[in-house]
């Protein structure tokens, strides 16, 4: 046995203990939820996620200790036990995942992830409007689903190059975000993961990515696609209609063909081969584009110095990034080469 299943012990009330073996890796939904009795659990240290509401209402359950090994824990997981009732208000961690924030968020909120966190949990920052911006440590493997659901206030977040997979429903309603970056760690993106984020404008996939969910960018107001994936495979409905009809799809080079043939991706009226404005910077997938010598980076950490050079060497502009980003007017002619210098790397770009 390596998972324990949807429900299989809730509602056993005479159930005190439970010891939970090293060939385990998945503790399923719902699996101890409303075991009343239930005063002690011992997890193994093989098991790496734990699903939602699987010992909820454990009224009993005083003390939790999770194995290193969990990296994913779902929503609500603990709700109602001993041991969440007595967490003070604030993040409140379990093991070496960022469970939840609990409480009332105030307004204008910057949150730091402590360093050597492995998740963050499902729903942990679920409605939190006061949320304008946070920082993830590069050690996070997963963002569970709904993390950063309706956070309306966020106005740019970078995902780290440690992440793997990024939940449904994420990043969901997020109406303050821009840009979005996805770096080349990801292997997966749940479905309406970054939905419904009506200031979105720009996304970038990166060429890890195996798996898009349904609805994973349906926002409407997204006009710029990057993806850096060389072997497109078949996507559904991930994309709004409004996006097909009126953004560009950039894509590496020598694979527009096989993107017009590929379902889901053809149905961009816009491809465009060449995504020479992508680089990896500091770990992270960078977006630099470009409209009358105006160019905007995006995707960059707060207070990086970004410079733009003119191909005979001469500055033509500097600024420092802020929320996420950085406009520089550089005056170039479209048609110019241009060298965008970010922090200590650089990257070459056609200004148009």
């Amino acid at each position: 046995m390596t998972s324990i299943g949807l429900g299989a012990f809730s509602r056993c009330s005479g159930l005190t203990s439970v010891t939970i073996p090293n060939n385990v890796t998945t503790i399923g939904d719902w699996a101890f939820s409303d075991c009343s009795d239930l005063t002690s659990v011992t997890i193994g240290n093989s098991v790496t996620s734990i699903g939602r509401f699987a010992f909820e209402n454990c009224k009993r359950l005083t003390s939790i200790e999770i194995p290193n090994s969990v990296t994913s824990i779902g929503s609500s997981a603990f709700k109602g036990t001993g041991w969440y009732n007595t967490q003070p208000d604030g993040m409140v961690y379990v093991g070496k995942v960022l469970y939840e924030y609990k409480g009332t968020m105030p307004a204008n909120t910057s949150i730091i992830i402590k360093e050597d966190t492995l998740g963050i949990g499902g729903s942990a920052f679920n409605f939190c409007s006061g949320l304008t911006t946070v920082t993830i440590p590069n050690s996070v493997m997963t963002i569970g689903g709904g993390a950063f659901n309706y956070c309306s206030g966020l106005m740019s977040v970078t995902i780290p190059n440690s992440v793997t997979s990024i939940g449904g429903y994420a990043f969901y309603g997020c109406s303050g975000l821009t840009s979005f970056v996805i770096p080349n760690s990801v292997t997966s993106i749940g479905n309406f993961a970054v939905n419904s984020c009506k200031g979105l404008t720009s996304v970038t996939i990166g060429n890890s990515v195996t798996s898009i969910g349904i609805h994973a960018f349906n926002s409407d107001n997204i006009t710029t696609v990057v993806s850096l994936i060389a072997n497109p495979f078949i996507i559904s409905g991930v994309f709004s209609l409004n996006t097909l009809m009126k953004g560009t799809l950039y894509v590496p080079t020598g694979t527009k063909e096989t993107y017009k043939k590929t379902e889901g991706w053809k149905d961009f009226r816009y491809i465009e081969e060449g995504t020479d404005g992508v680089a990896s910077v500091r770990a992270h997938a960078v977006l630099v584009k470009s409209n009358e010598g105006l160019l905007t980076i995006e995707g960059v950490n707060d207070g990086t110095l970004v410079s733009v050079y003119g191909i005979s060497g001469l500055q033509v502009g500097s600024v420092i990034s802020q929320n996420g980003r950085a406009v520089i007017n550089t005056g170039l002619k479209p048609g110019s080469v241009a060298i965008v210098k970010i922090g200590e790397e650089s990257v070459k770009v056609v200004v148009k």
